[in-house]
């Protein structure tokens, strides 16, 4: 029976220790979501509801791109794009985007 306990106390210990370690590595995906994503002209935006918006047609030297909308030219921040199954993805819904005219 003390091998039971003794093997409970090391384990209990063992998961004290590496909560830390776990903690830290849930915080990588993060800041992978916050690293620019490479979007480059003749991307296809996809908007929050999966939308096709536009066509990018120039990017950013910081990450935002420009799409030509309804005849203007409209920009989308990158803060707010990401890349989902390979799509590139705007957090903002087709209206927002095109009421920053």
């Amino acid at each position: 029976m003390s091998n039971h306990l003794s093997f409970a106390l090391l384990s209990g210990f063992a998961l004290a220790i590496s909560s830390p370690a776990a903690a830290a590595q849930s915080d990588a995906p993060a800041a992978a979501e916050s690293a620019p994503v490479n979007a480059k002209a003749g991307d296809i935006l996809f908007d929050a509801n999966g939308k096709s918006v536009a066509s990018v047609y120039s990017v950013g030297s910081r990450g935002s791109v420009s799409l030509l909308l309804k005849g203007k030219i409209v920009s989308v921040p990158g803060s707010s794009l990401s890349r989902v199954n390979h799509r590139l993805v705007t957090s903002l819904g087709k209206s927002e985007i095109g009421a920053s005219r």
